[in-house]
This record gives structure tokens, C-alpha cells and sequence, in this order.
């Protein structure tokens, strides 16, 4: 990944899914419990940025939805928010490239059962500007062929799970 283009996109991403306001007041900062299984799986060639910070645990894991085998960031329930990876700092949305190869930014399904914002299946709920930062971060890494496939490839794996999700959906 370069350096240069990941820089840019983090500093897109200074803004969380409710603006200002901490989303962790909603859920007691569930995603960021720091249990081992509480993480995110880092873009190809991310971990980089996180070698030798005392904060955090990497981990190479296979990614259920591309098969992918990626590294998995686990903290320890704090982090330096200026330092938190790209998925943290987007979640809920999650980046889905379109049959047309259009990029769409989803509300984030792993977050189901953690994130109330995810359980509302509202995506107007977010932020305008967070929305708005997100697209344009993900429409800069999307640049780069190797991250473009494997967002295509998730993407894919993605639609064939949504019939699932909507079943689990159902009230």
C-alpha cells in the first residue's frame, strides 16, 4: 500500500459516525472492549504502521470473506485515537463495490451484534460529513489495484451472504 495515499485517506477520517459526539456513549464502547476477539482486520500493508506499538496485538488471520490471509489488530481496549487503524475509523460503513464496479459504502453486518447504529439498519443515521470523509477515503485507497480486488472480492462474497443477513434481520 502506499504510504502517501493511506496518509491522506487517515486524514480524511478525524470524524466519527455521529460527528463530534463519541458513538462509545451509545454502546459502552463495545467495539473497543479489547477482548481478543475485538479487532479489525487491517488493509494489505497496514500493519506497518502498527509493528511495535505497545497498544496493540497483530495477528495473521484469514478473512472470512475473501479468504484472504490479512492481519488482525486487537488493542487493549484504549488506543491513541489519532493512531487507530482504517477500519476502526470507519466503522460501521463498510466499502462495497457495486456489480458496475461503483463504489457504495454499507452499514457494516459483522457489527450487528455490537453496534447500535448497525442494529437501527439506518445509514442516515450517520453523519453527513462522516459519510461524506468515508466515501472520499475509500474512493482514494480504491486507487490501488491490490486494495480495489480486495474490496471486489468482499464485495462479492457480501452479496451472496445477504440473503442470510436479511433473514436474520426479520423481527
Amino acid at each position: 500500500m502506499d504510504e502517501k495515499l493511506y496518509r491522506k485517506a487517515i486524514s480524511l477520517l478525524d470524524f466519527g459516525p455521529l460527528g463530534r459526539m463519541d458513538c462509545g456513549r451509545l454502546c459502552q464502547k463495545r467495539c473497543c472492549s479489547g477482548t481478543s476477539e475485538d479487532g479489525m482486520f487491517l488493509l494489505p500493508g497496514e500493519e506497518a504502521f502498527f509493528q511495535g506499538k505497545s497498544w496493540c496485538k497483530l495477528e495473521k488471520l484469514i478473512e472470512p470473506l475473501t479468504g484472504e490471509h490479512l492481519f488482525f489488530l486487537t488493542c487493549s481496549g484504549t488506543c491513541p485515537r489519532e493512531e487507530r487503524p482504517l477500519a476502526c475509523r470507519t466503522f460501521p460503513l463498510l466499502p462495497v463495490l457495486t456489480d458496475a464496479g461503483e463504489l457504495e459504502l454499507q452499514l457494516d453486518s459483522m457489527g450487528l451484534f455490537l453496534c447500535p447504529l448497525v442494529q437501527a439498519d439506518n445509514i442516515e443515521l450517520l453523519h453527513p460529513a462522516f459519510r461524506r470523509r468515508a466515501m472520499r477515503a475509500w474512493k482514494l485507497l480504491l486507487g490501488d489495484p491490490l486494495l480495489y480486488e480486495l474490496v471486489r472480492k468482499a464485495s462479492a462474497a457480501k452479496q451472496k451472504q445477504e440473503p442470510w443477513e436479511k433473514l436474520c434481520k426479520m423481527r
